[in-house]
Parts: structure tokens; sequence; C-alpha cells
């Protein structure tokens, strides 16, 4: 279990989360699903990639975002939340183009 891998007991990755002991423990039994947010702060807090919760790969996180730059991201994640599958798939192949386009002029 990753929780216990990195030493912490519920309680303690309760509160680094600011949630209920309960609520990591329904969780861990499948009761309740947190929700995109959290799940981005569990891995970040358990020093993993979000697809490891999941039974993925195991792929440490070597070094933590800045601070800023992790604000910056979560607030991006929040602002996808609230559109459609659709919209979020666009705005995805948007960004790849950008991205392409400001790499060709480095």
């Amino acid at each position: 279990m990753l929780r216990k891998r990195e030493g912490l007991t519920q309680s303690e990755l309760a509160e680094k989360l600011e949630v209920s002991d309960n609520f990591v423990g329904q969780i861990e039994r499948g009761q309740n699903a947190p929700s995109l947010e959290n799940l981005v702060r569990i891995a970040n807090t358990l020093k993993v990639e979000v697809g490891e919760l999941f039974g993925g790969k195991s792929t440490p996180v070597v070094s933590e975002l800045p601070l800023k730059l992790e604000r910056e991201i979560d607030s991006l994640i929040l602002l996808l939340k609230n559109q459609s599958l659709a919209d979020v798939r666009f705005l995805k192949k948007f960004a790849k183009l950008l991205f392409q386009e400001f790499q060709g002029r480095r």
C-alpha cells in the first residue's frame, strides 16, 4: 500500500490532505471516490503519479514542482473539471499545438 510505503497512517495522510480519517479509509476500501483535485493531492503527498493510485507502474516523483507552478496546474485542473469532455479534448489538442509552436521557435 502506497500510504504505508511512505510510513503514513490514515490519520497522518488525512491531516496532510485536510480531509477526515474516515474519508481516507473509505477511499482505501473503495467505498468512496476522491475528486480529481484530491487524486492529484494524494498522488503528490505519496510522491507518485496519479496512475499509480490505480495500480499503474510505479514512478517515484524525483523532485517537487515549485509551489507557484503546482498552484497554476491545480487551477487549470479545476477549470477543466467544469468543462465537457469534448471541450477538454479540444483544449488538449490546442495546447499541444501551442507547445509545438513555442518549441519550434526556441
